[in-house]
């Protein structure tokens, strides 16, 4: 959890910076930025967590000093800009993490039951695909 002070000011300039046109979620061009936080702030939580650098793991280098967390007023989806998007080397260093990946969740079960009568899965964000396996290893 990110604890500092950003200046209501700095919060208002922040309000076009990578400004998402609309929703990546619902599409809704009500987007609002609620807060931010300094980039350099964002970069030493990073490292204090995962001790990763995100300056070098990046899509690309992201230019502001600032970075904005926007919520949509329609469906309530919190994020950041995309120029944040992660690289691969970002999921590479975060699967050396014991925590990042792990092979059990509580959620694994209750999807496998949502699931089971589905003819095909799509999942999508699947990390190491473990709950795929396991989702491939249940009778039809």
């Amino acid at each position: 959890m990110w604890v500092g002070v950003v200046p209501e000011g700095q919060i208002k300039a922040a309000g076009s910076l990578g400004a998402a046109r609309n929703c990546v979620l619902c599409g809704s061009a009500e987007v609002r930025t609620i807060d931010v936080i300094p980039f350099r702030d964002l970069r030493r939580l990073w490292f204090e967590m995962s001790e990763v650098d995100i300056v070098t793991c990046l899509a690309k280098p992201y230019e502001e000093s600032v970075v904005p967390l926007r919520r949509c007023m329609a469906c309530g989806l919190g994020f950041y800009p995309e120029s944040l998007s992660g690289s691969a080397r970002l999921y590479e260093e975060l699967g050396k993490l014991e925590y990042y990946y792990p092979s059990e969740k509580w959620e694994f079960q209750l999807a496998l039951q949502d699931i089971m009568s589905a003819r095909s899965v799509l999942e999508i964000g699947c990390g190491m695909g473990v709950f795929l396996e396991r989702a491939a290893s249940c009778p039809p």
